[in-house]
């Protein structure tokens, strides 16, 4: 009759080891993961958020600004997005917006902006282009520089880059309805909508 044979303790020790190694890589990439979940929800957000202030312009028949300002939130650096409808001259909406509130006239300092959006906090590791300043004016919703002047040229896209990811999203505008549909740069061509702004693609 064979005796049963246990674990040595060197045994022991190496399977314990090897359990904390694909703990500690779990434990990373479950990490990793959660912070690109984190930055993706940040994109659809803005996204979304953007949506939000252009049906503020066309309700209010008033130009909406976005203002975005960057710095320390809770020991950590960051970017906060608000949007505000700017005052205009007459209650038609025709001379927007007032001089108080020309270009990069941030609402509150000097300018007095008849509503606000609430606060929207963009993680650092999500950088941009075309989204500080850019106006949805009026009934069109269509979109503008921090002018907000309807004869200027349209703003064709926002880019949005996370740290985490080489390809961006693109918010793509509409030029005659302002309206924005967002773009998974990570995606085949074959797979995403029309990215190209002015004859660029701007996805790369």
């Amino acid at each position: 009759m064979r005796r049963a044979r246990g674990f040595t303790l060197l045994e022991l020790m190496v399977a314990v080891g090897v359990l904390g190694i694909l703990a500690s890589l779990s434990v990373d990439y479950f990490a990793k993961l959660a912070n690109r979940n984190k930055q993706v929800g940040s994109v659809r957000d803005i996204y979304v958020y953007l949506l939000e202030a252009r049906g503020q312009a066309r309700v209010g028949n008033q130009p909406v600004r976005m203002d975005l300002q960057t710095g320390q939130r809770n020991g950590i650096l960051a970017s906060t997005l608000r949007w505000g409808r700017l005052p205009c001259d007459d209650t038609w909406g025709r001379n927007c917006p007032t001089s108080s509130c020309g270009r990069g006239t941030k609402c509150g300092s000097g300018c007095e902006c008849s509503k606000e959006g609430e606060e929207l906090v963009i993680p650092a590791q999500v950088s941009f282009e075309n989204l500080d300043g850019l106006c949805f004016v009026g009934a069109t919703g269509q979109t503008r520089d921090s002018n907000c002047n309807p004869g200027d040229t349209a703003v064709g896209f926002v880019k949005l880059t996370l740290v985490d990811q080489p390809m961006p999203y693109v918010i793509v505008f509409d030029p005659l309805t302002g309206l924005g549909r967002l773009v998974d740069c990570t995606k085949p061509k074959s797979e995403r909508p029309e990215s190209v702004v002015g004859g660029t693609d701007r996805c790369n």
